[in-house]
Order: structure tokens, then C-alpha cells, then sequence
């Protein structure tokens, strides 16, 4: 005869499926998938968010905190390269597709024999300076443009906002063999490299024209960058064209270009300072 299946046989509420038991595992469950990641977001957003770097005051120059500027390889030896798989460390700065052709022309401008006579090209740099207002090479090349023209006065706001734009800055004092500082002295123009590892792959396509540096009162020459890692190049070198050699010293003054292998260097900090330079006195 079928008999009754006993009660205390019977499975409990809390081990069926949905049960007691069943409902506190789809909690947990939940909790770990939407409650913990929402405390997390709510928590990070009340950590205070690190301030952007103040800009660089012109006016404050003096004071900027600079670095020594060192050689800084971008290839990796032999050794890492194998062990990682890659060529290059990486060296890279935000820069859209507008600003950099606009930086390419720029650099095309400031390149021409007849830059500082040119109006036209002054009118081209007031309109990009004022278009494309994050980038410091065109307020740049305006307070050059102006400063010898003869109009010092309209250039100093110029070069004001230039370093407010820029990320980064190189410094040199230079002086005289007796060691005074060689107080507004020009030199021949400076060309520099932004070499950038895109996808793995070296690009030296960026490289801009700083005309005809001259210092300051105390001897100091002062230019706006972008925070990176830097290579000094020959100003008349075509863009996009390569060179069998590299300047060897790290320097703003001319030199032979010697070097086999790129000498690329940088800075710890936003200023960069090369070595004291020694000039003839004039």
C-alpha cells in the first residue's frame, strides 16, 4: 500500500529554489554586481580631483622651478625590447588632427627668409593664435614677429599668453667669458623635436621653429614647449626629411651635428634647464 512521504521529509522553505536561503544568494549576488560598484563611483567622486598645473607667469619666470635637462633614450636596448616586445618607450602628448596641420604651417612660416617682414604672415599667426586657443606657437611667433619690428611693447602680452599656453618651457642662461650675463643677445634660430611613439611607431613629423631667440635682462632665454621629450634638430632641415647625424650637446647655441643616434632628452618638471652657455662678448 503507497505510503505518505513524512512531513519532517519534506524539504524546508529555505531550501527550496526562491526560498529564505535562495533570496539572500541573489542579494549577495546583486549587491556585489550593482551596490558595491555604485559605492565605489559615489566614494571616488568625493575624492578631490588633482588641480590643473597653474600656468606659467612670464612675469614669474625667474622663479619657475626648473629642472636639469638629461639625455633620455626613447629606444629601449636590445635586452628589454626583447623581453617586452617593444621598440620604443612611450612619448606622447594630445594634439588633434587641426592643431597639428596648423602647427606644420605655422613652422612653414617661421621658416621663410622674409618671416619678419612679411605682414601676411603676421595676419596668419594673429588668426590661428586666436582660433586655435590652446596652443602657444602662434601667440609665440606673433611677440617674435612684433619684438623685431620694433614694437616690444605690443609683444609682451604676446609672449604672456604663450607661456600661459604652453605645458612646458626650456631655459639657458647664457653669459660672456668674463661671466656677465649676456643680457638681449640673439642667437641663430632653434629648431626642436617632438619625436612621439603613436601605436608603437616612432613619429618625427613634429618639429617647430623658434626664429631668432634672444634672452632676457639677466642673460636667460626662455622658450614655450610642449612637456615632453625633446631633440634638437637643424632649423633648415625640410620637414619630414631624415639626417644621417644629431647635435651631440645638449645646447641652444649652433653646433655641428656629430651624433649617430638621435640624442633625445627631457625633464622631470614642466621647466627644463640646459647647461650655462658661453658666448663671445659682441
Amino acid at each position: 500500500m503507497p505510503t505518505d512521504t513524512p512531513a519532517n521529509d519534506a524539504p524546508l522553505p529555505s531550501d527550496r529554489p526562491g526560498g529564505v536561503n535562495g533570496m539572500w544568494f541573489v542579494a549577495i549576488t546583486l549587491s556585489l554586481f550593482i551596490v558595491v560598484p555604485a559605492i565605489v563611483i559615489g566614494v571616488l567622486q568625493l575624492v578631490p580631483k588633482p588641480a590643473p598645473p597653474e600656468p606659467l607667469s612670464y612675469a614669474d619666470r625667474a622663479a619657475w622651478p626648473a629642472q636639469e635637462l638629461r639625455s633620455r633614450p626613447l629606444e629601449y636596448d636590445m635586452f628589454v625590447a626583447a623581453e617586452t616586445g617593444k621598440k620604443y618607450r612611450k612619448a606622447n602628448f594630445p594634439l588633434s588632427d587641426s592643431d597639428e596641420a596648423m602647427l606644420h604651417q605655422a613652422v612653414w612660416l617661421a621658416q621663410q627668409d622674409d618671416f619678419f617682414t612679411n605682414e601676411n604672415y603676421y595676419d596668419s599667426l594673429l588668426e590661428w593664435a586666436e582660433h586655435y586657443d590652446t596652443q602657444f606657437y602662434p601667440p609665440y611667433l606673433v611677440a617674435e614677429w612684433l619684438r623685431v619690428n620694433d614694437r616690444a611693447d605690443e609683444a609682451e602680452p604676446w609672449r604672456i599668453l604663450a607661456f600661459e599656453r604652453a605645458t612646458g618651457a626650456i631655459v639657458q642662461h647664457i653669459q660672456y667669458e668674463d661671466g656677465t650675463p649676456a643680457a638681449e643677445h640673439s642667437i641663430p634660430g632653434v629648431a626642436i623635436a617632438y619625436d612621439r611613439v603613436i601605436d608603437g611607431e616612432l613619429d618625427t613629423t613634429l618639429r617647430l621653429i623658434y626664429p631668432a631667440p634672444t634672452t632676457d635682462d639677466q642673460g636667460d632665454l626662455y622658450l614655450p614647449t610642449f612637456q615632453s621629450v625633446y631633440r634638437l634638430t637643424d632649423p633648415a632641415t625640410p620637414l619630414g626629411a631624415q639626417t644621417a647625424s644629431y647635435p651631440r650637446y645638449l645646447t641652444l647655441l649652433p653646433q655641428t651635428a656629430t651624433r649617430q643616434t638621435p640624442n633625445w632628452f627631457s625633464a622631470p618638471s614642466r621647466v627644463g634647464r640646459l647647461p650655462d652657455a658661453v658666448v663671445d662678448s659682441e
